[in-house]
């Protein structure tokens, strides 16, 4: 109910706000409400600025970090995995070419079974 007497309010200040307007374009001259209503126009406009420069402000912050921010650091983070793959890889590669000697308990059962000679292999 109390938004029903909140709207009625408003519709009826909408509707005198227009008569005083109709009012001051018949007559040529400024009524008492529009040079009230016309002292806060700088007021308004200050604040109508200062809110395009915060929107602006983080319209560009948004940008910077969508299209700059969070791809740089992507970037550097796969650049890092991509170093610690490739060195684990290598490192892994190497010391199992490195290894001769199977029966150390170094390697897993599964690599040892691995290269054991089966019945059958030719090589």
């Amino acid at each position: 109910m109390l938004l029903l007497y909140i709207f009625i309010a408003a519709f009826l200040g909408i509707i005198f706000l227009l008569l005083i307007k109709r009012v001051e374009m018949k007559n040529g001259k400024q009524t008492f409400f529009g040079r009230i209503f016309s002292k806060g126009d700088p007021l308004i406009i200050a604040i109508g600025m200062r809110f395009q420069e915060m929107w602006d402000h983080r319209r560009e912050r948004a940008f910077f970090l969508f299209l700059v921010h969070i791809p740089n650091q992507i970037e550097v983070f796969l650049g890092r995995i991509k170093v610690k793959t490739h060195g684990y890889y290598h490192g892994t590669n190497a010391k199992m070419r490195g290894k001769r000697n199977f029966s150390d308990n170094t390697v897993s059962p599964y690599m040892r079974s691995m290269s054991f000679r089966r019945d059958g292999d030719t090589v």
